[in-house]
């Protein structure tokens, strides 16, 4: 009987060790971060307190492709799961192993897609920092060592990231081990590639419409642009057919980005900050290099802009002054000869002064009641703003940037007295947008009356109006 329960408990420990093994291959566990890679905290297997030797000094490698390619020679597809190849030789070792990561060039501690496992690898995740790198960093490896002369191959599946995440960094290491259960005697490799996104097929070549580049107020239209005004241009092929991306990207220094949807646009050689992009239209500010120029500068849209395959419109030119003013109209009003409300608030707002029925809530600006007009291409303003900046960004808490030049103001023919103009300068919200505060002369009757600015001798187009209600 005795000798029964010695079997019975014999056996239940064999039991028990199996168990083991399957959970800690080769019947250690493997440490994480052994790759090699150019990684924060990264070591290979040779360093990692679990084999000897330097890396890559024997006569083998390891090597990764993906259906007969060489890794570094594939190019992934968002959310495409390939069979992965881990291939480690060496003419004098016999068991083999391996570890692989992969990481997005631009973030080395994040994963780039994700591996699943077949027969003879694992995937593991690590619970712990590595390095200067969080818990999460996923890692496929063999689930037993391979035994048999010269080489052997394992498998493991990845799944491409959802989205094009730039290059994606893939870093292996390979132990060619001799069998002998000690740490002298093996040769670890370590190998990497650099797997690129697929090229976009090309597009069209985006081309400006000869004329087509006119200040942003857009109607009635001025021809001519100035340092940090608000311009559009149009033409075709700006971007990918029905790209519609209406929200500019802002920085972490408080400025308007010179790019967007892939697509910049350049005039007078500067990249300009970009508001929004369609397919055949482009809005954007004016960059500050214009200050003082007077003349043609040139136009380029710049189409998937800063990648391989970018292509870039031939020139157009539109003539640059050192002011350019406009007033900001609602069209839907749908005057004739620019005969359009201006965009107008009550004092500072929230409540928008346009014809009655136009919006809801809107109404006629009661005579002698200060209104804020809105425009562009009013000039310089102290303190200088680069094209861009957000006053509201990058301005001390309750600094205003004042225009410059000179300034007067007419509303249905009358001149609105100095004293009468509260504020004349950049919209403290907006990149590009001027803001001109001022009061509507008390004695003007109901109706609609056409505002015209003069700013450094320059008058905005005749046309535009806002409506009053007389006292």
């Amino acid at each position: 009987m005795k000798n029964l329960r010695t079997a019975a408990l014999l056996s239940t420990a064999a039991l028990v060790f199996a168990a083991a093994l399957a959970a800690r291959p080769n019947g250690v566990e493997m440490r994480l971060g052994a790759t090699g890679g150019p990684f924060p905290g990264e070591t290979s297997c040779a360093n990692a307190m679990c084999h000897g030797g330097e890396p890559n000094s024997g006569p083998g490698g390891v090597f990764l492709s993906v259906n007969g390619t060489p890794l570094e020679d594939y190019r992934y597809i968002p959310n495409e799961t390939v069979e992965i190849l881990v291939r480690v030789a060496d003419p004098a070792q016999g068991r083999w192993g391996y570890q692989i990561t992969a990481r997005p060039e631009g973030d080395l501690c994040a994963n780039a897609g994700q591996f699943s496992q077949v027969p003879g690898s694992l995937v593991r995740t690590e619970d712990e920092a590595i390095g200067e790198c969080g818990p999460g960093l996923q890692f496929g490896m063999h689930a037993f060592a391979a035994a048999g002369p010269n080489e052997a191959t394992f498998t493991i599946n990845w799944t491409a990231p959802t989205t094009d995440v730039g290059p994606i960094l893939f870093a292996a290491a390979g132990n060619a081990a001799n069998g002998n259960n000690m740490r002298g005697g093996d040769n670890i490799y370590t190998t990497l590639a650099k797997v690129e996104a697929p090229e976009p097929e090309p597009l069209p070549m985006p081309a400006v419409t000869q004329g087509g580049v006119v200040l942003a107020s857009l109607n009635p239209p001025v021809e001519t642009v100035s340092a940090n005004s608000l311009v559009t241009v149009f033409g075709q092929n700006f971007a990918a057919p029905g790209t519609l991306v209406v929200q500019p990207e802002v920085d972490g220094e408080g400025r308007v980005a010179a790019q967007l949807a892939d697509t910049c646009v350049e005039m007078n050689g500067a990249r300009a900050p970009v508001f929004a992009v369609v397919d055949t239209q482009l809005n954007f500010q004016a960059p500050s290099n214009l200050v003082g120029v007077e003349g043609p500068v040139e136009v380029v849209v710049v189409q998937r802009c800063g990648t391989s395959v970018e292509q870039r419109s031939a020139p157009v030119t539109v003539n640059a002054a050192s002011v350019s003013p406009g007033f900001f109209v609602f069209p839907q009003f749908g005057g004739e000869n620019g005969a359009n409300p201006i965009a107008t608030l009550l004092g500072g707002g929230p409540t928008v002064i346009a014809p009655t029925g136009l919006f809801e809530g809107a109404g006629p600006a009661p005579s002698g009641e200060f209104v804020s007009f809105f425009a562009t291409g009013l000039g310089v303003t102290d303190p200088f703003l680069q094209a861009g900046e957000i006053p509201q960004n990058v301005l001390p808490a309750g600094t205003l940037a004042r225009l410059t030049g000179s300034f007067s103001l007419t509303i249905g023919g009358m001149a609105v007295p100095p004293e009468d103009v509260f504020f004349v300068g950049a919209a403290p919200c907006c990149a590009g947008l001027y803001q001109i505060t001022a009061r509507v002369p008390a004695s003007l009757p109901t109706g609609n009356h056409e505002v015209i600015a003069t700013v450094s001798g320059v008058s905005t187009p005749e046309g535009p109006f806002v409506p009053v209600l007389g006292q």
